[in-house]
C-alpha cells in the first residue's frame, strides 16, 4: 500500500506548449487579408456541418486579425460569444487546427471603437487551443465560465464515502482528478466488483468539479451507446461528438458493456483523443481489468492502460463502517445486534446492504426481531430494492447486452453453451423480476412446455452455488435490472 500511495506525491511539471500547423506562418507577416481569407476557408468548411440559421450566427463574427498562431474573431456581444463557445468551439477549434492556427474569441469594449495594435481596446474573452503568452486568457476563462453537469446526483460525495485500505488508492485519485485540473491521473480508470463504490467514486468527482467550476458528464456506457445511436439515425453524429468534446471532465461507468461495440468504440476513441490532447479529464469504472474485457480494440485497451489503473474493494472493515453509516442515515437505531443481523445477510456489496437496510426501515421490523429471525424477515417484508413491472424483453436486452449475443437467441434452443446459458439466465431473472407464471414465461421465449422454463431456473439456482463465474454474472444483471427501475 505505502508503494502505491507515494504515487500521490506531487509532481511538477511543465505544461507542453503544443505549435501546430506550418512553421512558415511564424515568421509570416499576416495581413487582415489574409485573416479573411483564411476564416472564409473555415466557413466554407463547417457550412457543411450546420444548418443555415446556425450558420448566418457564425458569419456575425468578424475576423479582426492573425496574432502568432492565432485568428482573432470579433463577436457583436458577450452573449454571442458565450453561444458560439458553448455550441460551436470544438467544431471551430477542429477547422481552424486543420490549417495551422487556434482561434480567439474576442469581444470589443464598449467604450472605445478603436482597435490598436496591441489589443487594448478588446478583452480577451476565450481561447481555442494552446498559444505563446495565452495561458492568462485561458486561465481566466476556466474560472469564469458557465459551468455545467449533466447525469451527476448530490447523493454521492467524497464526504460520505467510506476509505479504507482496499480503496484508499481510488479514492485518492479520484479525489486529485476532481480537484487539480493538472492531475497526471489521465484517464482514470477504476476497477472493482458490483457495489464496490465506483459509481459513487465517478459521481463524487462530478460533483465536486462542478463545484470548482467544471463542467462534468457522467453516463453509462450503454446510455452512452444508445445516445450515439440516436444521434447516427437522426443524421447529427457531429452534434453527439461536440456534446463530449466540450467537457471539461468525462466519467463513463460500466465500460465492460463497450465489449465487441465497434462503431461505439470508434467514437469514444475519437473523442478520447480528442479530450486527452486538451488537458481534459477522462475517468472510466469497470467491473473489469480493460485486459480482461472481451472483444475491445487494442487501441483503446491501450488508451485505458495510459494512464492511471486502480483497482477498489470492500473488505470487513469498510463493509462494518458502511452498516453503520446507513443505519444512520435511514433514522434506525445503532444497535449491534441489528449491525450482526445486516453483516450476516449481505455480501461485502454496498447496494446489498442499503438494499436491507431499506427493508428494515420500510417494514418497521424491531431490531429484536431482525437479529433473533433471519427467516422470518424474508418472509414477512417485500424485496424493495427489485425493480418493479420490469418487462421480459428489458431482461432480455439486459442479458443479451451483458453477455454481447443477439436478442434473436432467446427465441430458439442452442447446444452453443454461451448461448444456452445466457437463455437460461435470461428465464431465472424473469421469474425473480416479473409476476409472470411459467406457462407465460415460456411462451415469451417461445418455449411449448413451461417445465423446460423450471429446468432453467432449477438449473441456474444450482449454478450459482457451485459456479463463480454464474454467481458474478447474476449478481451483476441483478444490479443493471435494478437500475433500469
Amino acid at each position: 500500500m505505502n508503494k502505491n500511495l507515494n504515487q500521490f506525491k506531487k509532481i511538477r511539471v511543465n505544461k507542453k506548449i503544443e505549435v501546430f500547423g506550418v512553421l512558415g506562418f511564424l515568421n509570416q507577416k499576416n495581413t487582415e487579408k489574409d485573416c479573411k481569407d483564411i476564416w472564409d476557408n473555415i466557413l466554407v468548411c463547417i457550412s457543411k456541418k450546420i444548418d443555415k440559421p446556425t450558420m448566418a450566427l457564425v458569419k456575425s463574427l468578424k475576423p479582426v486579425a492573425i496574432e502568432g498562431k492565432s485568428i482573432v474573431l470579433e463577436c457583436p456581444t458577450e452573449q454571442s460569444k458565450n453561444w458560439i463557445h458553448q455550441t460551436l468551439g470544438n467544431m471551430l477549434r477542429d477547422e481552424a487546427y486543420k490549417k495551422g492556427f487556434s482561434i480567439k474569441l474576442v469581444v470589443k469594449e464598449q467604450n472605445n471603437s478603436d482597435m490598436d495594435t496591441s489589443y487594448s481596446a478588446y478583452k480577451y474573452a476565450t481561447a481555442y487551443g494552446d498559444g505563446v503568452d495565452e495561458h492568462s486568457a485561458i486561465d481566466k476563462d476556466v474560472k469564469n465560465k458557465s459551468a455545467f453537469k449533466e447525469g451527476i446526483s448530490s447523493k454521492y460525495t467524497f464526504d460520505n464515502f467510506i476509505v479504507g485500505k482496499q480503496n484508499e488508492v481510488a479514492y485518492r485519485a479520484s479525489l486529485e482528478v476532481a480537484t487539480d485540473e493538472n492531475s497526471i491521473y489521465n484517464p482514470l480508470f477504476i476497477y472493482g466488483k458490483v457495489g464496490s463504490g465506483k459509481t459513487h467514486l465517478l459521481q463524487a468527482i462530478g460533483n465536486r468539479a462542478y463545484s470548482l467550476g467544471r463542467s462534468v458528464i457522467y453516463i453509462s456506457m450503454n446510455d452512452f451507446t444508445e445516445e450515439m445511436v440516436y444521434y447516427l439515425k437522426a443524421g447529427n453524429i457531429i452534434s453527439f461528438r461536440e456534446k463530449y468534446k466540450g467537457v471539461d471532465i468525462l466519467l463513463i461507468d460500466d465500460i465492460q458493456f463497450l465489449s465487441g461495440k465497434e462503431r461505439t468504440q470508434m467514437e469514444l476513441f475519437n473523442i478520447f483523443n480528442y479530450l486527452f490532447q486538451y488537458n481534459k479529464h477522462i475517468v472510466f469504472a469497470s467491473d473489469k481489468h480493460p485486459r480482461d474485457i472481451k472483444d475491445i480494440s487494442e487501441r483503446l485497451v491501450s488508451r485505458f492502460e495510459g494512464g492511471l489503473l486502480v483497482e477498489t474493494s470492500i473488505d470487513d472493515q469498510i463493509k462494518l463502517s458502511i452498516i453503520k453509516q446507513k443505519i444512520q442515515i435511514y433514522g434506525l437505531n445503532v444497535d449491534e445486534r441489528l449491525i450482526s443481523y445486516i453483516k450476516d445477510n449481505t455480501t461485502n456489496n454496498a447496494r446489498e446492504i442499503e438494499g436491507l437496510v431499506l427493508q428494515i426501515k420500510a417494514k418497521g421490523v424491531s431490531i429484536l426481531e431482525a437479529y433473533n429471525s433471519a427467516t422470518g424477515l424474508d418472509q414477512r417484508m417485500p424485496n424493495t430494492s427489485k425493480p418493479k413491472e420490469i418487462s421480459i424483453d428489458k431482461i432480455k436486452k439486459a442479458v443479451a447486452n451483458y453477455f454481447n449475443v443477439s436478442m434473436d437467441i432467446f427465441n430458439k434452443s442452442y447446444k452453443n453453451k454461451k448461448y444456452a446459458t445466457a437463455k437460461h439466465i435470461a428465464i431465472f431473472l424473469s421469474r425473480e423480476f416479473t409476476g409472470f407464471s411459467l406457462a407465460e414465461i415460456a411462451k415469451a421465449f417461445n418455449i411449448k412446455s413451461h417445465s423446460s422454463v423450471n429446468h432453467s431456473i432449477k438449473k441456474i439456482e444450482k449454478e450459482v452455488k457451485e459456479d463463480k463465474a454464474i454467481q458474478y454474472s447474476v449478481s451483476s444483471l441483478r444490479e443493471i435490472l435494478r437500475k433500469l427501475d
